[in-house]
């Protein structure tokens, strides 16, 4: 769990006042001890700018600005996803990420994709009033044996509610 810069701070004050041992504040916070004694450690070395919360993970990449513009005019020469342009910089010998191009794509509002996922279909029961009403037939040829094999469903009667 993550606390704020003034929670941290509001604690370390209370740890500087000295009338309860750090022990107990972090058993009140249910905090532990080891964290608010990292907390101080740090305002020591950093004050107040120490207890900042960092974003986890790998540290941002500036991304050259001749890159950028490398982008942008691919981009404006002929419209395409990210992943197609960073394939034809792959073949060219840049070794760029995805990831990079995506950045530069979200910076400019540009579109990712123009390819638009297809509409969800919705389920349709295989149920006809009355059983021998309708069957399906399918076939196929097995990719084991080579032959030819043939499937024949029948549909099954709708269950009326009662």
């Amino acid at each position: 769990m993550g606390y704020s810069k003034k929670i941290k701070m509001k604690i370390l004050k209370h740890v500087d006042l000295g009338i309860t041992p750090i022990e107990s504040i972090a058993k009140i916070r249910k905090i532990p001890k080891k964290i608010i004694y990292r907390w101080l450690e740090r305002r020591k070395h950093h004050d107040e700018a120490g207890l900042e919360n960092l974003r986890p993970g790998a540290k941002e990449i500036q991304i050259n600005t001749t890159f950028e513009r490398l982008i942008l005019a691919l981009w404006h020469q002929r419209q395409r996803s990210s992943h197609k342009i960073w394939l034809n910089l792959k073949d060219i010998g840049f070794l760029v990420s995805e990831r990079q191009i995506q950045k530069i794509y979200r910076k400019h509002t540009l579109k990712m994709s123009k390819r638009s996922r297809p509409s969800q279909i919705k389920f349709v029961k295989y149920e006809w009033p009355k059983p021998n009403a309708l069957w399906h037939t399918d076939w196929t040829i097995c990719p084991y044996t080579g032959k030819q094999l043939i499937a024949f469903v029948m549909s099954r009667a709708a269950s009326t509610p009662g």
